[in-house]
């Protein structure tokens, strides 16, 4: 089914010296999140590489409760791998544009929430890079500098496995076993890595997986 899929961000425009994109790679209630810098020139992006190529289904986005940008842009990369490209070249892979998203004010909730955004993915190739584009501000009186941040990031999607080249020269891939088209796990839900306790998600994993076996070895008994 497809699951989590993990990366790395290579590439921000700028960041905040206490709010690092490398902060975007790990999930938990005590991440701070990617913050850009002070006063910073607009558009911001934000480039991730997947660690394994994959054929996304869903990005979670969630946004920080006052740093608010009104747009982000969606985008997804190539699927070889660029291995001898400086990090600061990464926005010029031939990335293929997804979409769109907008973000509220938040006014609202005067600025106590952080609104989470699921983006289902429309049927594309594989990949191994997604783009992030992020456009001015929402103005708040808390929000001093002009930034705008990102507090998490999550990938859904099915990872593949390795490919052989055929007569065409593309490259072919099977499906790491799973199958496509099933509902990934709650466990995988972006709310539920950041704001459960580890101990507790730790559990909660475990007893879903011996779930699943159950499940698996009731379906394989014979009759």
């Amino acid at each position: 089914m497809p699951k989590k899929i993990a990366f790395n961000v290579i590439y921000a425009s700028g960041e905040e010296e206490k709010y690092k994109a490398c902060e975007l790679d790990r999930h938990g209630p005590s991440i701070r999140g990617w913050q850009s810098a002070k006063d910073c020139s607009y558009p911001q992006e934000v480039v991730l590489r997947l660690h394994s190529t994959a054929i996304l289904h869903q990005i979670q986005i969630l946004a920080h409760q006052y740093l608010i940008s009104e747009r982000i842009d969606l985008f997804v990369g190539p699927e070889e791998y660029a291995d001898d490209m400086a990090d600061e070249d990464a926005t010029k892979l031939p990335f293929e544009y997804l979409g769109y998203i907008t973000l509220s004010d938040n006014q609202s909730t005067e600025f106590k929430s952080r609104e989470l955004k699921s983006i289902t993915v429309p049927p594309f190739s594989p990949t191994s890079y997604v783009k992030l584009r992020l456009y001015q501000n929402h103005n708040n009186d808390l929000n001093l500098y002009n930034q705008v941040s990102i507090v998490a990031i999550q990938l859904i999607g099915d990872e593949l496995g390795k490919g052989e080249e055929n007569n065409n020269g593309h490259t072919e891939h099977n499906l790491v076993p799973g199958g496509h088209g099933s509902l990934s796990s709650a466990c995988d839900d972006l709310a539920f890595e950041m704001y459960v306790d580890k101990d507790v998600a730790r559990i909660i994993r475990l007893l879903e997986q011996r779930k699943h076996q159950a499940v698996q070895d009731v379906s394989s008994a014979p009759v």
